[in-house]
């Protein structure tokens, strides 16, 4: 299984959020992991999703487990809408590997016997995050703008090309995926579009 093929399979499930979709593009981009174990046979979806016994907690198809870390979560006088005590749902996926502590090519569902963990997590940066995200954009965000009337309407958000998730009561979540598209490197890092002149950033905020 060649990793152009499986490639075209997640272009053709082109996996939704929020309205927006995914653009599989992830080829030769940082979120390309094949290469990180001897026997991963050049697959590149195998990192984060199988077709079978996926963990379907956290995101479709899922092949990780989720992490056990405690966060230090963002926190701010000026925030009025409510956040989780704890990252949840897509959020938990992108930290599966962006917290540190899980082996990049530690999967639930190894695509041959000869794969074996080799233990190797992320390498400090800006991409590693760890577990205290206080100095990070609120994640597991229920997105209320009538508790603060500085945010846009939760449609208008969408219809300006972020994404909310939706929560287990209903709600309208802010989540990493709300601003990155992990399946399309072409807006560094990874946004679903460009905050020239704070393009991304007032599609929420009215400043």
């Amino acid at each position: 299984m060649n990793r152009n093929w499986l490639v075209s399979i997640v272009a053709t499930v082109a996996l939704t959020a929020g309205g927006s979709v995914f653009a599989a593009s992830i080829l030769n981009s940082e979120h390309d992991l094949s290469g990180n174990n001897a026997n991963d046979n050049g697959q590149i979806c195998v990192y984060c999703h199988t077709p079978h016994s996926a963990n379907q907690a956290l995101a479709p198809l899922w092949n990780r487990n989720q992490t056990t870390s405690t966060f230090i979560m963002y926190n701010s006088p000026t925030m009025d809408m409510v956040q989780a005590a704890q990252p949840a749902g897509v959020s938990l996926a992108c930290l599966g590997c962006h917290d540190g502590t899980i082996a990049l090519d530690q999967i639930i569902n190894t695509p041959n016997a000869s794969w074996t963990s080799n233990g190797a997590v992320m390498t400090p940066g800006a991409h590693l995050l760890g577990t205290d995200l206080s100095n990070d954009h609120p994640i597991s965000l229920t997105y209320d703008n009538a508790q603060d009337t500085e945010f846009n309407s939760a449609s208008s958000v969408v219809a300006g090309g972020l994404g909310l998730f939706t929560s287990s009561n209903g709600a309208n979540q802010v989540e990493c995926g709300s601003c990155h598209d992990v399946h399309d490197p072409a807006i560094v890092p990874f946004l679903r579009k460009s905050n020239a002149n704070s393009a991304l950033c007032l599609t929420c905020h009215i400043k």
